[in-house]
Order: structure tokens, then C-alpha cells, then sequence
């Protein structure tokens, strides 16, 4: 099952129960065959004995009390000693099977009722996911105000359930205060921050008034559910989970014996399939990304931006619209289509479609919209090997000048009274290990206090760096929040300095325990260090390679030769890798692009009209792409496309080249090698939604593999050899460097 979702783009979550096993009076035999005594504490299965829970029994009496909550009887279900190294391997063994069939991530259940060190010593011991990265982990720690247990407390081991979210979105919902919405991530209601936080209306439990119950939002109520809900997709705070339940008249009522498939609306809800719901999630991953910006609202109505890439409205709404998206007619996808909304000048007219649907939205590159830019942007701009690795940029007018000394990087100025364009932040101690989402590249936007605002903006973060002023608290300095309009936010630093980058030390970011100082947090103008400050373009033919391990350079082929780049990117569904690159600054390479089977259906058409492998994106003629049928958009290429491939021979875009595993793109071609350098040639990469921007600069090792080799010059880009089978991954230095393989047919 696991593996049949993923191919369809599904991702597979587990709800992990490892706080305790059966009730103590429990007996019987497990789905799986093996038997069990809750009473005498006997797991044969695992195997558990009562050396492996907290002794002496206790049941939980007193929430005030964290010890007693952690160590004590959950509503008498036998409590496994969480500190046990013992018990840590036994469940981060059940975690890593989960993880080594296909599952990507786990919600753990009654996060509350273990220590955080203790789920941090079974979570390390599981091991990255097989197409890369750590498994998601999102903690059930409920919390409503109270106690003395906190969301904070559990940072460290992933995300946190925020049960206020679902309470504080139905007082303004019901209470007819809907502009109080704004305000949803309450910060004296002590709730966990955007980064952390996975929000919610309802759950399986607290819409039967179990786990956190209260005064809710359900899909008993539907005209109020959809505001909720649609609102949580549409705005900026959290990461969000959608319910989709069956009716019932007892709270510990079964599921229908019928299928969802064929009886929504009857005894199944079904409310994930309700318009203002179900299409609402294609609006928030087209905005993923960007801040909340033009909001109004009223005691009945909320209407606001997602940057320049979407529009929401709902309640009563009925009038003209500031939007900040690009012109154009616009598909309001709470109708499927059935209405357009026209956008002249900034602006644009709302109202909901249907009475029954209170919410109309649009979005760029969504339903059949046609504005003047798309979602997948085109790239015009010229590359050059610089130390700051130019991007091609959101827009296709912008073009850039070549360096007049292709040997030397000028870093920005950070005179008195002045600041670079764009800093880098880098960090290896408390802050790299609390917030590393907010660590990399901040671009400057805007002035605050008389000092430049910059912003960090990635697929799912938008960060801002800005120097803020408090006059109750009696606060000033330089503070990076999640909103340019907020005070306080996660790192802090009392300087002064008209630019962050002249502050050495003194930066401090914000745990459940105070405001913790980092001495490792470094801030520079990009291009300027720290790290390795390669050269700007190619050494003359003939230069020596590099000094390094690795094997000998072997002349490559001569002439037309077929070429292999493989490159591992793990993507978000609907994103695609292109290539750009040859020898630079500006010289292209011959290419001819080798088909694949039908079910590239992408790749194939962007590899009609692909001639060079070059630093100009698209080329003139190149072939275009449309995902829907009835969708009338064409998305252009943004460079030399690469195929998506995996090694799993049950996958429907399985390669027998890639021998390395899944998310690697393929790149196969017959080059010109003759118009390589010395044989070698450079490239980096991009990717559509959130990748436009390009690689950071590499600094490429020595080469491994059966030919490996040096480049006979360095460069900021990838390096790979013409006439060879050439492995990289994306950001990283590393390289490998095969013999041709044959051309399987395709």
C-alpha cells in the first residue's frame, strides 16, 4: 500500500503509539499473532516484561504534577520506561521498518506523557529516509494553557499539535469577530510558533469532546467548518492537517460499514471533499512561501494576499479588491472555474460563487488561470561563475553584466551607513539545532527604524530580519521575525549597527527557558565568506588540476560523445529539475537529448528544440509542457530538462541506470566535447516552485568512481566530464565519475 501511494504523489504518515501498550487489564492475541497479559505486563511479541515499564504502577490524578503525567498510568494503559535503552531500540526498530517500506513521517501519540529526551533518544536511533532527509515527526502535546507541561518543551524533537488554534479560530468564527482571525497565532496564549506548530479545526478526538475538547468548529456545523478551515489553508501560521470524519450519534460510534468511496454525504462527511476545503489545498501549496499582505476584514468577512500569488476571501464579501497579483483573468477555484475573476490594475472584484461555498479564492498557475506570468518562471539572465551564484531570477527581463576580471570577487560594501543587498546567515550551535530553517540567505527589501529590513524566503518559510523598536518593553535591536509588523520573534541581538554584519556576538535565540545566546551565529554579505572563496571562471587550456586525492586525469573522448549527468534533488510534488551550464562565462555546448519512455510525459516535451546546454534557460523554440488537459497553460522549460527516475523496478519511472536510488534526474546526451574545457564542462541547477533561485556555490572535491579525476580548473558550479557517466547531488561538493554505460532503449 505504502509503495502504490507514493506513486501516486501520496505520502504515507503512521500514527505512532509508543507511550504505553494494552490497559493492564487486557488479554488476548494481537492482529499479529502473538499474544499479550497487560496484567502481568507480557509482550511476548516485542519482547516486553514488566522490567520494561515504570514501576511501581501509578495512574495520573494530578496534570500539575509533570513527573506523575510522564511516569504514571495513561487511563491504566501499561506505561513503557521511555529512558530505557532497551525500550528506545525496540521502538525506533518498529519506527525504522515503517521508515524502510516507504513511510516518510509519524504522528506520535501522547507526546505529552514521555520525556523530550526520551522521544529524542528512540527518534535519533531511527535513520534518514531512503530518498534522503529525516522523517517528519509531528508530537501530540496538548496543550490548552493550564499546566505546567508546554508545546516549547518539544522544539527539539519536531513539530507540536496546537489544540488553541482550532478553540481561538471558533470564538472569532462564532462570536462574529472575524477580523480577531488576524491575530490567530496568539503568542500570549502561549501558542508554539509557524515554524513548529501543526494546526487544525478539529481532530478524531476533540470532536467527540475527548483529548483537548472544548467549544469547536465540526462538520456538524458546515457553513462555520468551511470558514475554519478554508482560513487555516489559506493563511501563513502553521503546518496544516484537514479532517475528513463520519457522522455519528455516539462518541464511541464505529465507522460505517460502507465505503467513503461511494457514500460521502450519507454516513460518511467527507469533508475534505467540500469545495471550500478540498480546493483550498491546491491554493496553499501554490503560495507556499509567501507572507500574509493586503488584509481587510470585518466582524463577518476576512479578505488577503498570499504575496503575488494568491487571493482569499470569505464570509460576506461582495466588492472591489486590492490583490498585488499580476493582471490577468483568474480562476476562482472554490467554483471549479465556473466563475472568473478579472484583475486590472492590482484589483479585482470578489463574491462567493454559491451560498452553500463561503469563500472564493484564486491563485497563479491554478484551474485555468491565465495571468501574464506563470508559476514556473522562464530564465533570460546571463550566468557567470561568480562566488555568489546568480539565480535566473522570477521574471525573464533581467539580464547581467559580465565581471570586467573574471578572476576576482569584489564582496559588497558594508561602509558606515550602508549594507549589502543580501546576507547569509551560518550557524553551528543552538540555533542551527532550534531554528535552521531560518539560517541562509536574507535579501534587502525595505527600511525599519532607519536601518534596511531584509527577508528570507524559502518553499515553506518567510522569514524576516529587522531592527525593531518596543517602547513598552523598553526593547530595541535587531530581531528576526515571522511578520516585517512584529516586535518579537526567534533570534535577537541588542546591537546597534546600521548592518547586522558588524555585530560579532551577542545573537540570541528564544527557547521555553529564555533567550539562550549562540556565539556561533555568523552574519555576512553573500559572496564574502565564511568558507571557501573559489575562483570566477575557468583557468586558460591547459592549466594543472587542482592538488587532491583522486585518480589521474585520462583524456576523454574527442568529438561527439554521449554524456550521463545524474544528479539527486528531493523535490515537492509538481516541481521539475532543469540544467543550465557549458563553459563560462556564456559558451554553450552542442547537446542532443536522448528520449525516454512515454510516461516522461514532461521531459519529453521539453527536450524538443533543446539543442545546447547553455546559460539562457530556454531556447528559442523549446518545446513547452501543459500537466492538465484542461488546462490551457503551457509552462516553458527553465533549461536543459532532467527525467525523475528511482531504482525501484516496481515504479513506473524506473531507470536501470540509476543503480543509487529514488530522486535522482537523469540527464542523457550526445555532446560536443570539443566545445568542453579541456574535456570538462559546468553546470548548475534549478527547480520550479522554490528553486528558481539556483544552487549555492560549490566548491567541488577531487572526484570519485571508476574514472574520477580534478578539473583542470575551479569554479563555483558543478563540474562534470564530457563522455562519462557523471553523479552529483544537489548543494553539495561531492562527485562521481563512471565509464559510459550502454543507452537502455527507451
Amino acid at each position: 500500500m505504502v509503495k502504490r501511494c507514493k506513486a501516486a504523489g501520496v505520502n504515507v504518515f503512521v500514527d505512532g503509539v509508543i507511550n504505553h501498550m494494552s490497559g493492564l487489564d487486557g488479554v488476548g492475541t494481537g492482529t499479529a499473532g502473538s499474544s499479550y497479559n497487560g496484567g502481568s505486563q507480557d509482550y511476548p511479541g516485542v519482547p516486553f516484561s514488566n522490567k520494561d515499564f515504570h514501576q511501581p504502577i501509578c495512574y495520573i490524578e494530578n496534570y500539575g504534577d509533570p513527573t506523575e503525567v510522564r511516569n504514571c498510568y495513561l487511563v491504566g494503559l501499561n506505561d513503557l520506561a521511555g529512558g530505557a535503552s532497551y525500550v528506545q531500540e525496540k521502538i525506533a526498530g518498529y519506527l525504522q521498518d515503517c521508515v524502510d517500506i516507504g513511510v516518510v513521517g509519524f504522528r506520535i501519540d501522547a507526546s505529552k506523557h514521555m520525556w523530550p529526551d526520551d522521544i529524542k533518544g528512540t527518534i535519533d536511533r531511527v535513520g534518514d529516509l531512503p530518498e534522503g532527509g529525516r522523517p517528519f515527526f509531528v508530537h501530540e502535546v496538548i496543550d490548552q494553557g493550564g499546566e505546567p507541561i508546554k508545546v516549547q518543551e518539544y522544539f527539539g524533537v519536531g513539530r507540536v499539535t496546537e489544540f488553541r488554534y482550532g478553540i481561538k479560530a471558533a470564538d472569532c468564527i462564532r462570536g462574529n469577530d472575524f477580523a480577531g482571525l488576524g491575530g490567530i497565532y496568539d503568542q500570549g496564549w502561549g501558542m508554539a510558533d509557524p515554524e513548529h506548530a501543526m494546526v487544525f479545526i478539529d481532530n478524531h478526538d476533540n470532536q467527540r469532546g475527548h483529548g483537548g475538547g472544548g467549544s469547536l468548529l465540526t462538520h456538524t456545523d458546515p457553513w462555520n467548518y468551511k470558514i475554519g478551515v478554508s482560513f487555516m489553508l489559506a493563511h501563513d501560521y502553521g503546518f496544516k492537517r484537514v479532517m475528513s470524519s463520519y457522522y455519528f450519534s455516539d462518541k464511541d460510534q464505529g465507522p460505517p460499514s460502507t465505503s467513503p468511496n461511494s457514500d460521502c454525504g450519507g454516513k460518511w462527511a467527507c469533508e475534505h471533499r467540500w469545495a471550500s476545503i478540498g480546493n483550498m489545498v491546491q491554493f496553499t501549496n501554490a503560495v507556499a512561501g509567501t507572507g500574509v499582505e493586503n488584509w481587510v476584514s470585518g466582524s463577518d468577512m476576512v479578505a488577503f494576499s498570499r504575496g503575488n500569488k494568491g487571493f482569499y476571501a470569505m464570509g460576506n464579501v461582495n466588492g472591489p479588491f486590492a490583490t498585488g497579483l499580476p493582471d490577468g483573468e483568474y480562476c476562482d477555484i472554490i467554483s471549479e472555474c465556473q466563475q472568473m475573476i478579472t484583475i486590472s490594475g492590482g484589483q479585482g472584484n470578489f463574491k462567493p460563487h454559491s451560498t452553500d461555498e463561503p469563500v472564493v479564492a484564486i491563485c497563479v498557475g491554478c484551474g485555468k488561470s491565465a495571468p501574464p506570468t506563470t508559476s514556473r518562471p522562464t530564465t533570460t539572465t546571463k550566468r557567470t561563475t561568480t562566488t555568489k551564484k546568480p539565480g535566473p531570477g522570477p521574471t525573464t527581463t533581467t539580464a547581467t553584466t559580465k565581471p570586467t576580471d573574471p578572476q576576482t570577487t569584489v564582496p559588497q560594501s558594508t561602509a558606515s551607513g550602508t549594507c549589502c543587498e543580501t546576507l547569509v546567515l551560518s550557524s553551528n550551535g543552538g540555533i542551527a539545532e532550534t531554528y535552521p530553517e531560518l539560517l541562509g540567505k536574507y535579501t534587502q527589501i525595505g527600511e525599519d527604524n532607519d536601518r534596511p529590513r531584509f527577508k528570507h524566503q524559502t518553499i515553506l518559510t518567510t522569514m524576516h530580519l529587522h531592527y525593531t523598536v518596543d517602547d513598552h518593553f523598553k526593547w530595541e535591536g535587531w530581531m528576526i521575525t515571522a511578520n516585517n509588523n512584529q516586535t518579537f520573534g526567534y533570534v535577537s541581538n541588542k546591537g546597534d549597527n546600521y548592518c547586522p554584519t558588524g555585530i560579532e556576538s551577542g545573537w540570541e535565540f528564544q527557547l521555553v527557558t529564555g533567550w539562550t545566546e549562540d556565539p556561533t551565529l555568523n552574519v555576512f554579505c553573500d559572496g564574502s565568506g565564511p568558507g571557501p572563496n573559489p575562483t570566477d571562471g575557468p583557468n586558460p587550456t591547459g592549466t594543472q588540476p587542482t592538488d587532491g586525492p583522486g585518480p589521474t586525469n585520462e583524456p576523454g573522448p574527442g568529438g561527439v560523445a554521449t554524456t550521463i549527468v545524474a544528479l539527486k534533488r528531493v523535490t515537492v510534488p509538481g516541481s521539475d529539475v532543469f540544467i543550465i551550464g557549458g563553459v563560462a562565462p556564456d559558451q554553450p555546448i552542442d547537446i542532443t537529448l536522448y528520449p525516454f519512455a512515454e510516461n516522461w510525459e514532461s521531459y519529453m516535451h521539453w527536450m524538443v528544440g533543446d539543442d545546447h546546454l547553455d546559460w539562457d534557460g530556454p531556447e528559442v523554440g523549446q518545446g513547452t509542457f501543459a500537466p492538465d488537459e484542461d488546462n490551457p497553460v503551457e509552462y516553458p522549460a527553465m533549461g536543459t530538462p532532467g527525467a525523475w527516475t528511482t531504482n525501484d523496478p516496481t515504479d513506473d519511472f524506473y531507470y536501470s541506470l540509476n543503480t543509487f536510488g529514488p530522486h535522482y534526474w537523469f540527464i542523457v546526451m550526445d555532446m560536443d566535447c570539443d566545445q568542453t574545457q579541456d574535456g570538462w564542462f559546468e553546470f548548475s541547477t534549478i527547480y520550479s516552485i522554490g528553486g528558481e533561485e539556483g544552487e549555492t556555490a560549490i566548491s567541488q572535491e577531487a572526484c570519485t568512481g571508476e574514472v574520477g579525476g580534478t578539473a583542470p580548473f575551479t569554479s563555483t558550479n558543478h563540474i562534470a566530464r564530457c563522455g562519462f557517466f557523471n553523479v552529483f547531488t544537489y548543494g553539495l561538493d561531492t562527485c562521481q565519475i563512471d565509464a559510459m554505460p550502454p543507452i537502455p532503449d527507451p
